[in-house]
């Protein structure tokens, strides 16, 4: 299973991290790259809940099994798209 998270460095907390290990709390063994992102308007206004609340609900949602699988052209072309 693999998933992307892209978020502020100031949001990496420990309730992020432990939405990660619940994610895979069955895995022994897990790969965590860091890398510098594009600006995703992330930086919009957004209050610690709201902010909490959209974590919470991703974190919900891949726990569930629900994703979105895209090959890295074709989210190339979402986020492109997106970004218009």
């Amino acid at each position: 299973m693999e998933s992307t998270f892209i978020l502020r460095k100031d949001q990496l907390d420990n309730k992020f991290l432990e939405g990660i290990k619940n994610i895979y709390k069955d895995s022994k063994l897990i790969q965590i790259i860091v890398r510098e992102s594009e600006d995703f308007d992330l930086f919009q206004s957004e209050t610690n809940l709201e902010y909490l609340a959209r974590l919470e609900n991703a974190v919900e949602g891949l726990s569930k099994g629900e994703k979105i699988e895209l090959t890295e052209e074709q989210f190339e072309t979402l986020a492109a798209d997106l970004l218009k």
